[in-house]
């Protein structure tokens, strides 16, 4: 270990710890910008190791520019000034740029060529786009023509529905009304089943029926029967009842009532109602006989 300051001098390491150690990184005060501190030999030494590697690496990796790109202005008028003495060279070099620059002239009409065409392209491209939109503008407007139509015709339906609602009541009613005024034009008629059938008059059929209503009563008046007559065509395989109607109403309730006491013949009979009205006895007759038991039952109204 030297002991003088030449030998401090002298050796380099131990000079450049020593000046470390007197002057810190964070105090040192100097306006030159060359002067490279760090805060210890260890990593002074670590630093320079780094930049050797980068430095290295830098001179293993070559030419890393793989794509140079086109000759600037800056570089013809380098090559220009390069060019060699001879005329016979200067003409080669010449002739090599010049040909370099009409293939840079034909690819690069190429090049417009081709956008060219893309750009035709692209516009026809666009123009097909607008005609479809255009048709398809049109059918959505029919659509919505139509749309509005179907919402006034649901509207239009809205009201004919509330209309024929109104109007099936009111028919109902009508018929119902119609059921009963034709149950009342027939509340004197009542129908003999039984009966033999031939190929008769009314009279014939009058008669057939006075003496049958001669059996129930002891004293029958000669203006009980108003008419009476055969129902539909003669058939010989059926025989057809015949439908009555008397003078009054008390009078078909009496014959209605002795009803009974032809249980010993054939001849049976009934009441006549319209269409709907036998319709529902029927089903209620039905019913009554569905009911356990089978009670007995008696029809009184409709």
């Amino acid at each position: 270990e030297a002991a003088t300051t030449t030998a401090w001098l002298t050796c380099p390491a131990l000079a450049f710890r020593r000046f470390v150690n007197a002057f810190h990184s964070t105090l040192k005060k100097n306006d030159n910008r060359f002067l490279f501190l760090r805060p210890c030999p260890r990593v002074m030494c670590e630093t320079l190791g780094e930049c050797y590697s980068m430095m290295l690496l830098l001179l293993c990796s070559g030419d890393v520019e793989m794509n140079p790109g086109p000759v600037t202005r800056s570089e013809v008028l380098l090559e220009l000034d390069s060019l060699p003495d001879e005329p016979s060279e200067q003409m080669a070099v010449l002739f090599h740029l010049l040909k370099d620059l009409q293939a840079r002239s034909v690819q690069s009409a190429r090049s417009q060529a081709e956008l060219v065409a893309d750009l035709k392209s692209i516009k026809a491209g666009q123009k097909n786009i607008e005609t479809k939109i255009g048709c398809i503008q049109k059918r959505l407007d029919a659509v919505e023509e139509k749309t509005n139509a179907l919402d006034d015709f649901g509207q239009n339906m809205s009201s004919f529905q509330s209309s024929v609602e109104t109007m099936t009541t009111q028919q109902n009613l009508l018929q119902s009304r119609l059921d009963e005024l034709e149950d009342q034009s027939r509340r004197d008629n009542l129908l003999f089943w039984g009966i033999p059938d031939s190929r008769e008059s009314w009279e014939q059929s009058e008669a057939k029926i006075k003496s049958v209503l001669t059996g129930l009563f002891d004293v029958l008046p000669d203006n009980v029967i108003e008419r009476a007559h055969r129902l539909g065509t003669h058939s010989p395989s059926k025989c057809r009842p015949i439908i009555v109607k008397f003078s009054s109403f008390k009078i078909k309730e009496n014959v209605l009532s002795a009803r009974t006491k032809l249980k010993a013949t054939d001849v049976t009979v009934s009441e006549d109602f319209s269409p709907a009205t036998r319709h529902a006895r029927k089903k209620l007759i039905a019913f009554a006989k569905n009911q356990p038991g089978a009670p007995t039952f008696q029809l009184r109204y409709n």
